[in-house]
């Protein structure tokens, strides 16, 4: 997914910070999900697999 720039005109990504995600985001927004952040934070995922429950990642 491209980036695209905020009001600032500060590049933001448009894909999911986490690095197993494939979601895209809303802009000013770095995760999809609560769960996405919390992975991302605590480290705890496998970075393989996502669980975020959204179509882009359910699909995999």
């Amino acid at each position: 997914m491209a980036d695209t720039r905020d009001a600032a005109g500060v590049n933001t990504p448009s894909k999911c910070a986490h690095s197993a995600c494939n979601c895209g985001v809303t802009p000013g927004k770095r995760f999809c999900s609560d769960y996405c952040e919390k992975q991302s934070r605590t480290g705890s995922a496998s970075h393989t697999d996502c669980d975020c429950g959204h179509p882009p990642c359910k699909a995999r």
